[in-house]
């Protein structure tokens, strides 16, 4: 009996596991396209640019998905010079509040980063919060920086804002 027990217990630990891993991050590139005003070459190359949209869920749609913290995106056939463009150092950003001024010239692209943030414990969007922020691209010279911040601001309203960072809202007082 006793064995039977142990062995009951050890196959309900396994289907506990096994209902913990169906829930799981999903990913998926949701936009990707490029643009280019002519045929380059190796010797004459052109600029490109290149959108790319990619959505990180989860895969039951009431919770957010779990921290990743590390992507590897790539695009096929792209070859990149950073040689030859404006690039701005990591140390010139480096624990900075704002983009120093010199580092202008460096960026190459920007776009939103829509998130859900909340307690680790409780990953259900119900008790979740729209979390947007910018997101910069600079050249440094032999690779890409990523910058992403709410520029100080508040974060949306809702789950549906594109916005990225809203401005604080000013309280007014009645006399």
């Amino acid at each position: 009996m006793r064995k039977l027990l142990v062995v009951v217990l050890a196959l309900a630990a396994v289907v506990a596991v096994v209902g913990v891993a169906v829930a799981a991050n999903t990913y998926k590139v949701h936009k990707a396209s490029t643009t280019a005003s002519g045929k380059g070459s190796k010797a004459k190359p052109i600029p490109t640019g290149l959108t790319l949209g990619f959505q990180v869920g989860e895969s039951d749609p009431s919770k957010r998905g779990t921290v990743v913290e590390k992507y590897s995106l790539g695009a096929e056939g792209l070859v990149t010079n950073p040689k030859v463009a404006p690039k701005c150092a990591f140390t010139d950003m480096d624990n900075e509040p704002t983009v120093p001024s010199k580092c202008n010239k460096a960026k190459v692209g920007s776009g939103i980063v829509l998130n859900a943030a909340g307690a680790g414990t409780d990953q259900s969007l119900e008790h979740s919060s729209p979390c947007n922020l910018q997101v910069r691209l600079y050249n440094s010279g032999s690779g890409m920086l990523i910058r992403l911040d709410s520029n100080g601001k508040q974060p949306p309203a809702d789950f549906n804002s594109r916005v990225c960072c809203r401005s604080p809202r000013r309280s007014t007082q009645s006399s």
